[in-house]
């Protein structure tokens, strides 16, 4: 791309910003999850704008991510049926480690994942 069209979108991209400070969030609302600022806010009202896990509130500028079911979907971008509530990075990222867990515990029909694992390690030194 030349360095004449990268300044025409980094314009474009900044004029549309000034007209909807939300323009940004609504697009990867819209292309990454189906949805809509108005779920995304519902929700947030719904979860008394917290993290659906530990409670946590976002400030700063910063908002929750929006958590779907990957077995729903291949892929980055989910259907929009799968959405299922809003969540801080840490816990969306826990909660990604535990499914896995339990796919792979649901897979080989017998828990003996690093989690299991390592919870057997954490009882065997615990006072």
């Amino acid at each position: 791309m030349s360095a004449e069209r990268n300044e025409y979108h980094k314009a474009w991209r900044h004029k549309k910003y000034d007209q909807d400070p939300d323009y940004v969030h609504k697009k990867a609302l819209k292309e990454l999850y189906k949805t809509t600022k108005e779920w995304y806010d519902a929700k947030l009202e719904e979860q008394d704008g917290h993290c659906a896990l530990c409670s946590i509130s976002i400030t700063g500028g910063k908002r929750l991510h929006v958590d779907h079911d990957h077995d729903c979907c291949s892929g980055k971008r989910a259907c929009g049926e799968c959405n299922r509530g809003l969540l801080c990075g840490g816990c969306n990222i826990r909660l990604g480690y535990l499914q896995q867990t339990l796919r792979e515990a649901s897979v080989r029909g017998y828990v003996c994942t690093w989690t299991s694992l390592a919870l057997q390690y954490l009882r065997k030194y615990s006072g």
